[in-house]
């Protein structure tokens, strides 16, 4: 005997599994950026039919560095990795590059040294950075915007439990924020802790970031450096 309540199907559970050659839009984040910080832009991207892979670099990973070493704007060679699992686990897929603030300046080193093996297919950067030596984008931070980044770069990088991995034996090295280093002593975690600006933490980090000299950093990392037009 009807009750007179209509009756009301059951929802359809809708299907969120992409297909194998969705594209993939692979996140390069910002100075201190981490995989929260892309939640909803994941949600968009993924409901207009893309994959997202955010490619967190050493010290954003939510958990401890495991070496003394870091990049501020990340490395090629790490980018090059997390890319190659990517593609590995989604051979038809095609992949793009999406860039913020740092992450851009990753983005175009790697455009540039790869040229024609670069592995995106096309790329976006969004609020780029330009030259990283002296005089650069870290040298150009409103003081505010300066002291911000750097506490959050040394809470990122420095302080917690990163503090164990840093040894506390090394010399604390002379002042070299004006004139080129001529010794073969190298800054240490102290001399990173008592910087006060942005470029400050930059010139001092080159060991850290896996450079012997400053010089070698600035070739190694600038993204106005050896950059190749394809």
């Amino acid at each position: 005997q009807s009750t007179g309540t209509p009756q009301t199907k059951p929802k359809k559970k809708k299907n969120h599994k992409l297909p194998a050659d969705a594209p993939i839009v692979a996140v390069m984040h910002t100075l201190t950026g981490t995989s929260d910080d892309f939640a909803s832009f994941a949600h968009a991207a993924h409901a207009r039919g893309f994959r997202v892979a955010v490619l967190l670099r050493r010290g954003h990973l939510g958990s401890p560095l495991k070496t003394g070493r870091f990049n501020l704007l990340g490395s090629c060679a790490d980018l090059e990795i997390h890319l190659e699992r990517v593609t590995k686990r989604f051979p038809l897929a095609k992949v793009f590059g999406h860039a913020e603030s740092a992450g851009t300046g990753l983005a175009v080193r790697y455009a540039g040294e790869k040229n024609t093996q670069c592995l995106f297919h096309a790329m976006v950067c969004v609020c780029p950075g330009y030259d990283t030596t002296e005089g650069g984008a870290f040298s150009r931070f409103e003081p505010f915007l300066d002291a911000h980044l750097l506490r959050s770069v040394k809470a990122s990088f420095l302080r917690g439990a990163n503090e164990d991995v840093f040894s506390s034996t090394e010399t604390s090295t002379a002042d070299v924020l004006s004139s080129p280093r001529s010794s073969d002593a190298h800054p240490c975690y102290s001399d990173l802790l008592a910087t006060e600006t942005m470029a400050d933490f930059l010139r001092l980090s080159y060991k850290m970031q896996g450079n012997d000299s400053l010089r070698a950093d600035h070739d190694n990392a600038n993204p106005m450096g050896t950059v190749l037009t394809p």
